[in-house]
């Protein structure tokens, strides 16, 4: 009885309790990301290999539009058909920004792409925010970008958790060195 009536209780709570926000101050990431490539002076002075995209997220906490900057661009020589890439990728809402450092892969083939991001900042409501998404997708023609899914979480803190040199501005670094701290 008592297992019963403990699971009744995490049921209970689970339904009452809304299921973007947890009560950790983290809001879950669950939406269509799609962009279109741009060509712009500020694409040209920003990236140092001259290829952007600006776009859209269509709901949840990041329903915004998009401006992503390729820092770095890569192809193994084992696997010619795959593209290596880092940038960054700031998402702007009605609530503030969102800065986020991005490293993916594109398989140029299939056109379909995989990244991992780092959520390292924001602006206003987003001031301390902090958290990991992943977004996966596939390159389209008309417009030519891309469409995907941007998954994940994000933590909005008072602040208290920061840590010094969060936003030190440093350069971002390429898939070679990511696992090195120099």
């Amino acid at each position: 009885m008592r297992l019963l009536s403990t699971a009744v209780s995490a049921l209970a709570i689970g339904l009452l309790t809304s299921p973007g926000v947890r009560a950790d101050g983290c809001e879950e990431v669950d939406a269509q990301i799609t962009t279109h490539f741009v060509f712009d002076q500020r694409c040209k002075k920003d990236s140092p290999v001259g290829f952007c995209t600006e776009g859209t997220v269509d709901s949840g906490p990041l329903a915004g539009t998009t401006r992503f900057t390729v820092k770095t661009l890569t192809s193994p020589t084992n696997a010619p058909a795959t593209l290596l890439y880092t940038g960054i990728l700031v998402i702007t809402t009605r609530s503030g920004t969102v800065t986020i450092r991005d490293r993916g892969m594109l398989d140029t083939l299939t056109g379909k792409y995989f990244e991992f991001e780092n959520v390292v900042g924001g602006t206003r409501r987003f001031h301390h925010v902090r958290g990991s998404l992943t977004s996966q997708g596939a390159q389209t023609m008309t417009p030519s970008g891309f469409s995907g899914w941007l998954a994940g979480h994000i933590c909005l803190s008072d602040g208290k958790e920061s840590t010094p040199g969060e936003h030190s501005g440093r350069d971002e670094r390429s898939f070679h060195d990511e696992d090195s701290d120099g």
